[in-house]
C-alpha cells in the first residue's frame, strides 16, 4: 500500500496544475507572484504554509485575479491572511463571485 501511495503522489506531481483542475491564469499568477514551480500547485496547497505566501503576496494575488476575472472579492481572502487559504478555496471564491473560469 505504501508503494502504491508513493507512485500516486509522483504521478500527481508530474501532471500539470491545469490537469489537476487549476485554471491557467491562476497558475500563472501564483507561480509568478510566489516564485513556485507549477508542480507545487495543488487544490489543497496552503498559500502561506505550502507556497510561502505572506500577507502582501495574498493581497497582490487577490488584486491580480480580480483584475483578470473582472470581479471584486472585497477582502474575502484577507480575513484569513493566507494562512489557511488553499488554491481550491481561491477557485471556489472566484466562482462564487461570478468569475468565468
Amino acid at each position: 500500500m505504501g508503494r502504491r501511495a508513493a507512485i500516486s503522489r509522483e504521478y500527481i506531481a508530474m501532471r500539470s496544475a491545469v490537469d489537476r483542475g487549476i485554471p491557467a491564469p491562476i497558475v500563472d499568477v501564483l507561480c509568478t507572484q510566489l516564485g513556485v514551480e507549477e508542480s507545487a500547485l495543488t487544490l489543497d496547497a496552503l498559500l502561506g504554509q505550502d507556497l510561502g505566501a505572506d500577507d502582501l503576496d495574498v493581497c497582490e494575488i487577490q488584486l491580480e485575479l480580480e483584475r483578470i476575472y473582472k470581479v471584486s472579492a472585497e477582502d474575502e481572502w484577507l480575513d484569513d491572511e493566507g494562512r489557511g487559504l488553499t488554491v481550491g478555496q481561491i477557485i471556489r471564491d472566484l466562482k462564487k463571485l461570478g468569475a468565468q473560469l
